[in-house]
């Protein structure tokens, strides 16, 4: 049979194909974290840098992106930790575009999928600016793509890399 289904508080991995353990450990354990003051999660990462690395996400809706630092190191490590602002005015890069909405009420959309380059890099599906973009080490933003064959992107959603470095990409439709 199935294992048991996992609590709010013990979260559990359930494997339907024995083939997911060539991806992920088979000693892998799952971490809830508390949605408290943010609308909405997309695109994690994980940042490995300082002693235990932090997890940045999308809040597409608040028009940002969140850190979060673990606790402790170690698993078990209880679901606590250090939720932060990561990046204000996240689905674009001008500043002035902060909140969930403009000075004329249209929605502002925050930045969607995320992934590190290969010099850990954070790279953003700019949903706002309908762009690639790379946040540089000193915090200023870098357009990689914003049109494709000569057109706008229309809503740029998740991307992933390629062990070379290449950078693959969705564009949603308009309006997304």
């Amino acid at each position: 049979g199935l294992p048991r289904a996992p609590t709010p508080y013990a979260p559990a991995i359930v494997k339907f194909d024995p083939s997911l353990d060539a991806v992920l450990s088979p000693d892998a354990k799952l971490e809830k974290l508390p949605a408290e003051g943010f609308q909405g999660g997309e695109g994690p990462v994980w940042v490995p840098e300082g002693r235990s690395g932090y997890l940045v996400f999308s809040d597409i809706p608040g028009n940002r992106i969140y850190r979060w630092t673990p606790d402790c190191v170690k698993f078990p490590c209880p679901p606590t930790g250090k939720l932060s602002v990561f990046m204000e005015h996240a689905g674009y890069m001008d500043a002035s575009r902060v909140g969930t909405t403009d000075a004329s009420g249209t929605r502002l959309r925050g930045y969607n999928g995320l992934m590190l380059d290969r010099q850990h890099r954070l790279l953003l599906a700019a949903t706002g600016d309908r762009a690639i973009q790379r946040v540089e080490k000193n915090g200023e933003r870098t357009i990689l793509a914003d049109r494709h064959e000569g057109k706008r992107l229309t809503c740029p959603n998740d991307l992933v890399g390629k062990s070379n470095g290449a950078i693959y990409f969705t564009d949603g439709g308009a309006g997304c």
